[in-house]
């Protein structure tokens, strides 16, 4: 199975966050911080250690490491290095990370890593942007077919989750219900409304939901809020209380202390932490 999904309702939807290239000196290490996007790190001269997660990985010249959405990772050269990287989005059902339907590798090599590199030594070229307007518009264009491209590449380069066919009919169960989250992020989502869209009661919408994403509505619809926030400090276009606002909060230091409880650190030192990375 190579990442297509056979409901053509479940469309993929991609998405653009930032791309660009870095010089480290040996033994500087980058902050710890996670990212609410993917990232594809591409290694062109030197070698560095990455930690993300529970793992530690050696990148070589030449070679790739996807660092998957939400993992605190950091990144200590052994040597003088040079990389060229890509932030992005890649969902389905609008809220949930095609990525997570995959397994390994997150590390490539050979013949795969070269045409990774390519693509995105292409995509850093161009310096898209999110707001694709009509002067960019080629542009957007060349970026998002490259983003497919990556996307296509790593999971045909990588394993499909065991029970991928159950997951996905699961999935789609809720189809309906994921994209009215994220169409609706910034208002106050009812448990009621999202089980009216499923057809089922509210208990049974309840139960069948959570045994379904491994959380609760209400915790499911605030991570999506928070990891929505998080883009949003990353593209770094918006104060914290304009932010608050956009995902629902009108209290700032309400959204803040349930960041901070979230993600250990609040939301202005993220956005600072973020904006000395990208």
């Amino acid at each position: 199975m190579s990442g297509k999904f056979s409901n053509p309702e479940n469309s993929i939807s991609i998405r653009y966050s930032a791309s660009g290239r870095r010089s480290c000196k040996e033994n500087t290490c980058t902050d710890r911080i996670s990212l609410p996007f993917e990232m594809i790190f591409a290694l062109k001269k030197g070698a560095a250690k990455i930690t993300f997660g529970e793992k530690t990985v050696l990148c070589k010249k030449g070679e790739v490491l996807l660092i998957p959405c939400d993992s605190e990772y950091t990144i200590f050269p052994t040597e003088p290095t040079e990389a060229v990287y890509v932030l992005f989005e890649a969902k389905i059902f609008t809220s949930l990370r095609l990525l997570s339907f995959f397994g390994p590798p997150s590390f490539f090599g050979g013949a795969v890593a070269e045409r990774l590199i390519s693509l995105c030594e292409n995509i850093a070229d161009i310096g898209a942007e999110n707001e694709f307007t009509n002067a960019r518009l080629e542009n957007a264009v060349k970026t998002l077919s490259f983003l497919y491209t990556i996307v296509s590449e790593i999971t045909e380069n990588s394993v499909p989750l065991k029970d991928f066919d159950k997951t996905e009919r699961d999935f789609s169960a809720f189809a309906k219900v994921f994209s009215y989250i994220g169409e609706h992020i910034s208002e106050n989502i009812m448990q009621e409304t999202l089980a009216e869209i499923s057809g089922l009661s509210i208990d049974s919408f309840y139960r069948e939901f959570k045994a379904a994403t491994f959380d609760a509505p209400k915790d499911y619809i605030i991570s999506e809020k928070l990891r929505y926030a998080k883009s949003l400090l990353v593209e770094g276009k918006l104060t914290v209380g304009e932010i608050s606002k956009k995902i629902g909060y009108e209290n700032q230091f309400y959204f803040s202390n349930l960041f901070h409880k979230r993600y250990g650190i609040s939301p202005t030192e993220y956005k600072r932490k973020v904006s000395s990375i990208i």
